[in-house]
């Protein structure tokens, strides 16, 4: 059995946006960088050859929040963590909470990972006038990418939803939920953990603190707290790790959380 330690090795994860390039990702050995916006290549494992094709939203307009059409910059540094942090990364179950147009996902998937990707469904107009919405896109990303060594799919999930949460854990009962930078609206907050607290799996957030009042902080006081969560109504979850995440440009400065829910049994 490969260990995650040797798995950047030898595996090149190629992956092209289809319509709009906003970022791009390289690896050498074990480290993945912001390279240009011309080509992306991921060095993974010893799994052989994949390639993942996206569409990226970045004219797309729309009346909600759009903010996950476009590829976040945290997502190349935050794969080859989760890679890292995962146990075993085949067979894994995945539930993205922050799936956007795929990338992290789908890229999971491609490493033998089975992956949930979920979106509320906002009405979105894209480059070309055409009405679709945001879970239609990121199915569409989902389907370009139809060789994969594990599985993918989207799924409806808006945070909040308790009964939608509790109808897709019914069928799917994650190891680990993850999340990439969607903590900039706290208004979010509450609906974000109300969802965490049904779906009761470890947590690899990815986290970048934008505001001088550093308000996501708020996030892990509501979860954290035992008291705080209760007062909500809330699942509390304990620190299991946190890591800062070597991007780039360090100002915001960005930081991984492995958060465990109490009462985990695993």
């Amino acid at each position: 059995k490969m260990s995650n330690s040797s798995s950047f090795k030898g595996f090149f994860l190629l992956i092209h946006y289809a319509v709009y390039l906003v970022t791009s990702f390289d690896v050498t050995g074990r480290r993945i960088y912001v390279r240009d916006k011309e080509k992306t290549s991921i060095v993974i494992g010893e799994l052989g050859l994949r390639e993942i094709r996206l569409a990226d939203g970045n004219s797309a307009t729309a009346a909600g929040d759009i903010f996950g059409l476009r590829c976040s910059q945290m997502a190349p540094v935050f794969l080859e963590h989760i890679v890292k942090t995962l146990p075993s990364v085949q067979g894994q179950k995945i539930l993205d909470l922050s799936a956007g147009t795929g990338a992290i996902g789908i890229a999971l998937a491609a490493l033998g990972c089975d992956a949930v990707l979920t979106d509320p469904e906002t009405p979105i107009i894209l480059d070309n006038k055409e009405h679709s919405t945001t879970l239609e896109f990121l199915q569409a990303n989902v389907d370009r990418n139809p060789c994969l060594a594990g599985t993918a799919c989207a799924k409806k999930l808006g945070w909040g939803d308790q009964e939608a949460a509790k109808a897709l854990t019914a069928h799917f009962h994650p190891d680990f939920v993850i999340a990439c930078d969607l903590l900039y609206n706290p208004e979010s907050h509450l609906a974000l953990a109300r969802t965490l607290s049904i779906l009761a799996a470890p947590i690899l957030l990815a986290v970048r603190f934008r505001r001088k009042d550093k308000r996501e902080h708020a996030f892990f006081d509501l979860i954290l707290n035992q008291e705080t969560a209760r007062k909500h109504n809330l699942r509390p979850f304990s620190l299991v790790d946190k890591v800062q995440l070597p991007v780039e440009d360090q100002i915001p400065s960005a930081y991984a959380y492995h958060l465990k829910p109490f009462y985990h049994t695993h």
